[in-house]
């Protein structure tokens, strides 16, 4: 059996607890979207860069076409 520890006349000191700001759910959720919102996307970015460069490469194929025509 296990015994209790013996009652002293000294007041013991509890450590205090840690107290954490509430913070509302709203203002969390705003703060969470700020911060995905300000993440870049980069799934829509390489996407896009694909699609310039693309574009890019007809356009320089076609003009290279239309100047090269030579002597008929």
């Amino acid at each position: 059996m296990t015994q209790r520890p013996r009652a002293t006349t000294t007041p013991t000191r509890t450590a205090r607890p840690t107290v954490r700001p509430t913070v509302r759910p709203s203002v969390r959720a705003a703060r969470d979207d700020r911060r995905r919102a300000r993440r870049p996307d980069l799934e829509r970015q390489s996407i896009s860069f694909t699609v310039g460069l693309y574009l890019f490469i007809c356009v320089a194929l076609l003009l290279a076409h239309v100047t090269a025509g030579g002597a008929r």
